[in-house]
């Protein structure tokens, strides 16, 4: 099962991660597996995470060429880690 998710300098670089894990490893949540990827954030939904990510790169008053492209990111774009 695909995750997407950025880790702490994401939001500054304006990069998402994605990585396969195991469908058992969310048994204990996403905030677990975050922590355990050393993520800050992580979602079975690239959405979810793109979501998130741009709430936090709106909040840090990022370059608004980064959240342009993070806008038109899709899912497929994101390399798997």
């Amino acid at each position: 099962m695909k995750v997407y998710g950025f880790n702490d300098v994401g939001p500054h670089r304006g990069e998402l991660l994605c990585t396969q894990v195991e469908p058992r490893d969310l048994d204990f949540g996403m905030e677990s597996l975050a922590h355990h990827l050393s993520w800050e954030f992580a979602a079975t939904s690239f959405k979810e995470a793109q979501k998130q990510l741009l709430a936090e790169m709106v909040a840090s008053d990022i370059d608004p060429e980064l959240i342009r492209a993070i806008r038109q990111c899709k899912a497929s774009y994101v390399p798997e880690v």
